[in-house]
């Protein structure tokens, strides 16, 4: 589907649910109209080329191709590296965390206290990455030669595919490990936002990349 100024919000969200998760990062919530991209990045001010870019980033795996057309700056990255992490921090990590209580509080205490301790621990570890990243990305918009280099050396180090893993871990742990018969419903949703977090993570991992590239060439 080629998207434009005069498409409608709602048709980008029919095509894939997951905008819906980006559209929140800017302020919007269902309930919106029938707003076109034009109007929904005046609105959340946000500039309609770099709107297009990141619909284009979740359905197509060509980042060179869309880098080409749509052209974001650094700053437009980062703003919205920042606001993926606020929205995991404050809405979807504690959600998940009230999930996995209710999980395990359904499943025998030895398996519950494995689920529980692992997902914990993977919690804790990303939430040290975000503000490792945070504190990276502050160095950048500072534009400090110096920050930046140290910024490229440090981010080749730090993969998310480590957490991509982590994420198939727990849920082959709680598929093949616990007990769903009395938490069918809370189950499936879990794993589902589960998924959502691995694309976050494959989002991320783009557009750092993307970044990384940027800096590399200007340094």
């Amino acid at each position: 589907m080629l998207y434009t100024k005069d498409t409608l919000l709602s048709d980008v969200i029919h095509s894939d649910y997951y905008m819906l998760t980006v559209v929140d990062r800017y302020g919007l919530k269902p309930g919106f109209g029938n707003i076109t991209l034009q109007e929904m990045s005046a609105l959340c001010n946000i500039k309609l080329e770099f709107l297009l870019f990141l619909i284009e980033l979740h359905c197509n795996q060509d980042l060179i191709s869309i880098v080409e057309r749509y052209k974001p700056s650094t700053d437009e990255i980062i703003d919205y590296i920042q606001r993926t992490h606020k929205q995991l921090e404050n809405v979807l990590f504690p959600y998940l965390q009230g999930q996995v209580t209710e999980l395990t509080n359904r499943v025998n205490s030895e398996k519950s206290a494995v689920i529980n301790d692992f997902f914990n621990e993977f919690i804790r570890e990303y939430k040290e990455h975000i503000a490792e990243e945070n504190t990276d990305l502050l160095c950048v918009t500072d534009n400090d030669r110096a920050t930046v280099s140290d910024f490229i050396t440090c981010r080749q180090c730090k993969k998310h595919s480590e957490f991509s893993e982590r994420l198939k871990d727990i849920k082959q742990l709680l598929i093949v490990y616990s007990d769903a018969d009395n938490c069918v419903n809370t189950m499936t949703h879990f794993l589902m936002l589960l998924n959502r977090i691995e694309r976050d993570l494959s989002e991320h991992s783009k557009l750092e990349d993307y970044l990384l590239n940027i800096l590399r060439d200007s340094n």
